[in-house]
């Protein structure tokens, strides 16, 4: 944007958008992509609108001004899915016992054999082997139903359902 004021227009402008689809809002969905998305449409009506009322400027320059937008705005969106996964991870290390946690850590983290974990923690390679399986079920599981609410979300992006 090229000042705070329009800056704050399009936020204001955002939340209004909420507001008035608050009966729709799905509340098993995730709300900081629906919020992002509506402010990144949002941003590129905007550069769209202005680079058309622009003189000097060629239509194809305003289209690849707005598609260079349109594909960073995009990482942006992996990265909040991405800090999101990590934050559910770290609930789902949370829900299980720190033994088993800290087996798991060592494994994929720290990169040690079982047997190695084993001879650490004083326990049998078979027990690091129960705590590593307690752990990818857990994970598996939880990042199922993860997969399927960022899916939907991103399903909805595309096909503007």
């Amino acid at each position: 944007m090229r000042n705070k004021q329009d800056s704050e227009d399009l936020a204001q402008e955002t939340m209004l958008a909420i507001w008035e689809n608050r009966e729709t809002l799905d509340p098993n969905k995730n709300f900081r992509s629906y919020l992002y998305t509506i402010a990144r449409n949002k941003s590129l009506n905007y550069l769209r609108d202005n680079a058309k009322r622009r003189r000097g400027n060629s239509l194809q320059e305003s289209e690849n001004l707005i598609n260079t937008l349109a594909l960073s705005s995009n990482s942006v969106e992996q990265e909040i899915i991405g800090l999101e996964l990590q934050e559910f991870i770290e609930r789902i290390y949370l829900s299980l016992p720190e033994k088993v946690v800290r087996t798991f850590k060592m494994s994929r983290q720290d990169g040690l054999t079982y047997k190695e974990i084993a001879k650490k923690l004083g326990i049998t390679t078979k027990v690091v082997e129960y705590h590593i399986s307690i752990t990818l079920k857990a994970l598996r599981f939880s990042l199922e139903a993860f997969n399927e609410d960022n899916n939907s979300v991103l399903k909805d992006e595309i096909y503007g359902q």
